[in-house]
């Protein structure tokens, strides 16, 4: 379990009302607390957790970004837990982009490809179609692209044909 300093003083203001929470806000917006503290904080107080109690420690701090003016670092708070969240559980996240639609084998087949590539780990895709490829696929995954499209083999082999 992670263990520091902000974040024991996160949790410690986070739950204990009005005067705390002006100097947790005092803390956020002078970045003591980040929005990735936030997001191990979030991550920690809702592993193991069942559902209900997941969703009145979201419904909570929802509540006290929405008190504390602290939307506007939401975005990068969920960012970062869901980065954090696909660590700890061994998820890839892969943007797959095909011609045309994919029969469920062919999906299936990809996923256990990039499974196999990324070290077994378990894939959230996410799939797009993009009509200028002319056929294959392209994948995402972090900042790395496989390339696995027609034109791409096209332009691959007239490469080794001009050389």
């Amino acid at each position: 379990m992670l263990v520091c300093k902000e974040l024991k003083q996160f949790i410690f203001l986070f739950f204990c009302g009005d005067e705390a929470n002006q100097r947790l806000n005092k803390i956020m917006m002078t970045n003591k607390i980040t929005p990735k503290i936030a997001a191990q904080l979030i991550y920690e107080l809702t592993d193991g957790k069942n559902k209900h109690e997941v969703e009145d420690i979201i419904k909570n701090i929802a509540a006290f970004l929405l008190k504390n003016n602290l939307v506007k670092k939401e975005a990068e708070i969920v960012k970062r837990y869901s980065d954090l969240y696909d660590l700890k559980n061994n998820i890839v996240k892969a943007e797959f982009l095909v011609a045309d639609e994919i029969d469920a084998q062919t999906k299936k087949m990809i996923i256990e490809y990039v499974s196999v590539l990324t070290g077994d780990k378990k894939v959230n895709e996410e799939i797009n179609i993009d009509k200028t490829k002319l056929g294959g696929f392209s994948v995402k995954i972090g900042d790395k692209i496989y390339d696995y499209t027609i034109r791409k083999n096209i332009n691959d082999l007239k490469n080794t044909l001009n050389k």
